[in-house]
């Protein structure tokens, strides 16, 4: 019987666990040693809402910046819609579900999760454009759900900041609007893609808006921008009526914006399960 190679086995475990870790001279470590040299990481501790940060379901640390805004809200409680959901494991108001909330999610994608009927989530699936939004105002529950919701979300990935606009004209107003940005775009440059109602994102840098795009259309409507999460993914805008509650936070632009750090989005603890979802509807 042959001798087993270990050095080749070794070699061969050391391959996988760096596939598996991203921990390559190309992959994660590398760029967050060399994230590091370059000073790009902004220091986190100097906004309240942003010192502690929590990840349950959202991609970074999204959910710990949506429970510290909602705490001062002192809104415990409440009606969310969330545009850009995935298979339905991985968004911005998974965590909102498990503290009771309620809500609507609208995507293209099929969901890995069993909704019950008449329960606390809908799911609207469909190709989301300006006219797919209009259609959805046009229908009564859609449309006193979104008028009343406390918390919105969207990502998708391209047309975002029209979507933003016809929202707001239409008087969707939550307290709260958390928004992917395009990091890769500089702080004090105003950009967005052309419409276009078949974009489809394409692993580019050709989506979405800057956040100083982003931050004139908010502004026009009356909100703030006081936090963006640790990936450069989103930012969080507080209508101004409430800005009274926030007056520690920085909200300056070149304050709060985050470089593109996409490559700390990595595993975290255990995959969430579809049953797990599942159970939090029951």
């Amino acid at each position: 019987m042959p001798l087993l190679n270990l050095q080749g086995f070794k070699s061969r475990v050391i391959a996988l666990l760096k596939h598996l870790t991203g921990l390559t001279p190309s992959g994660q470590l590398y760029e967050l040693e060399l994230a590091k040299a370059w000073g790009l990481f902004p220091d986190r501790s100097t906004n309240p809402l942003t010192m502690k940060p929590r990840k349950y379901f959202s991609q970074s640390d999204e959910d710990g910046i949506t429970l510290e805004i909602l705490r001062r809200l002192q809104i415990n409680n409440g009606q969310f819609v969330e545009f850009g959901v995935g298979n339905g494991l991985e968004n911005n108001t998974l965590v909102l579900l498990a503290h009771g909330w309620s809500g609507g999610w609208i995507g293209g994608e099929q969901l890995v999760v069993k909704l019950p009927t008449g329960g606390r989530l809908k799911y609207w699936r469909r190709w989301v454009d300006r006219k797919s939004i209009q259609e959805l105002l046009s229908e009564t529950e859609f449309k006193q759900l979104a008028l009343g919701a406390h918390v919105v979300s969207l990502d998708l990935d391209g047309n975002d900041a029209y979507f933003i606009a016809d929202l707001l004209e239409a008087g969707v107003r939550p307290a709260l609007w958390i928004q992917e940005y395009n990091a890769t775009i500089p702080v004090d440059v105003s950009w967005t893609i052309d419409y276009n109602a078949t974009h489809s994102w394409e692993k580019d840098n050709y989506f979405g808006a800057s956040l100083k795009h982003l931050a004139t259309i908010f502004q026009q409507h009356e909100y703030t921008p006081v936090a963006c999460s640790a990936t450069g993914a989103n930012a969080f805008f507080v209508r101004n009526d409430l800005m009274h509650l926030f007056q520690d936070c920085p909200t300056a632009l070149p304050e709060i914006y985050v470089p593109p750090l996409y490559f700390l989005q990595n595993r975290w603890g255990q995959k969430v399960s579809p049953k797990f979802v599942e159970s939090l509807l029951k």
